[in-house]
């Protein structure tokens, strides 16, 4: 399990819905899942299970894992350290705050990575609720960010 740090939290809660699922490939490169950037996260119930190693995936040169992982910390405000191999990587973001449908999608798709005989799939869960190590202020900064959307 890991948690957004501080300098990536607004960037990153303001660039996509939640509950949202990012999958790579063991090389770390990031697997598109979605048709566009407008389709909602309802591919990833199909697309987890259906996932192998032998088939070949679109592959946008955006995004890496490694680079993802720098914005991470685990839940004691360190730093993430190197994830185990695996065939692809599952990173689940969600919040505690987005109640019942978040709780059933990550549940879902947590399942379904485990389900999945294909291929070794290796789950990061990242919440993106407010944390409690956070330096002082940086709530209210969040606070006063977020609310300027609606």
């Amino acid at each position: 399990m890991a948690t957004l740090n501080t300098e990536n939290f607004l960037v990153e809660i303001n660039k996509q819905g939640i509950p949202q699922g990012a999958i790579y490939d063991k090389n770390g490169n990031y697997i598109e899942y979605k048709l566009s950037d407008n389709t909602c996260n309802a591919g990833l119930f199909h697309f987890i299970p259906a996932l192998d190693t032998t088939i070949s995936y679109n592959k946008p040169d955006n995004l890496n894992l490694k680079g993802e992982l720098n914005k991470f910390n685990d839940l004691n405000d360190n730093k993430l350290n190197a994830v185990v191999p695996a065939d692809f990587y599952l990173l689940i973001y969600y919040t505690v705050w987005s109640g019942k449908l978040n709780k059933d999608h990550v549940k879902i798709w947590e399942d379904a990575a485990k389900k999945n005989t294909n291929c070794n799939i290796k789950v990061i869960k990242v919440n993106m609720d407010f944390q409690e190590n956070w330096e002082e202020g940086y709530k209210e900064k969040i606070k006063q960010a977020t609310s300027k959307k609606k």
